[in-house]
């Protein structure tokens, strides 16, 4: 079985495409997917997330599409990086696991995480919201520039666990195959 490396080797990165800057804005996660907005509030000094209760679906919204977006918010990019059309974001490592069953990264501590549960979740978790329905974090130019790096991050991993999957599918199909050539030449049928 071939066997996929690590992809939070040291020194992994990722490239993204820089697009043009964009003014401070309302990132929206509602039942549209994820939204771009001038912020409502005249005058804020940084971009805002929004996340509508159960709408903070990651893999829907593509994680390194998102990250590549969110590189046009303002000074998100640090400095040595700005005026490149293309970054190479370095990749962090999930969280120290407690269960088998969740990966997480901490983007902000105690208010802002990453949760992927199987091979198709991924979801953006808001704690210590006022309104249960609605979690906003106003956040800070390195919160925007750790988050880009984060769902890259998820990006490399969940590339990472569908490799593995497909490698262990392959693994299984052969097993199957194998042992149901052995029964036709023993004259065993089939079960269904």
């Amino acid at each position: 079985m071939h066997h996929i490396s690590d992809p939070f080797q040291p020194e992994a990165t990722q490239q993204l495409r820089s697009r043009p800057p964009r003014a401070h804005s309302l990132v929206v996660f509602d039942s549209k997917g994820v939204t771009f907005h001038d912020h409502p509030v005249a005058g804020v000094r940084h971009s805002t997330l929004m996340v509508m209760d159960g709408m903070g679906d990651l893999l829907a919204a593509k994680p390194k599409v998102l990250a590549s977006r969110l590189l046009a918010l303002p000074e998100v990019k640090p400095t040595e990086l700005r005026g490149h059309s293309y970054i190479d974001v370095p990749l962090i490592r999930p969280d120290e696991q407690d269960s088998p069953h969740c990966t997480t990264w901490t983007v902000l501590a105690k208010r802002l995480l990453i949760d992927q549960t199987d091979s198709h979740r991924a979801e953006l978790v808001i704690h210590g919201a006022e309104n249960p329905d609605v979690g906003t974090v106003e956040m800070r130019p390195f919160d925007w520039w750790h988050l880009i790096r984060v769902l890259v991050s998820l990006d490399a991993w969940m590339t990472y666990l569908r490799s593995e999957l497909d490698a262990h599918a392959a693994t299984v199909r052969r097993a199957v195959q194998a042992t149901t050539q052995v029964d036709a030449l023993r004259g065993v049928e089939p079960s269904s």
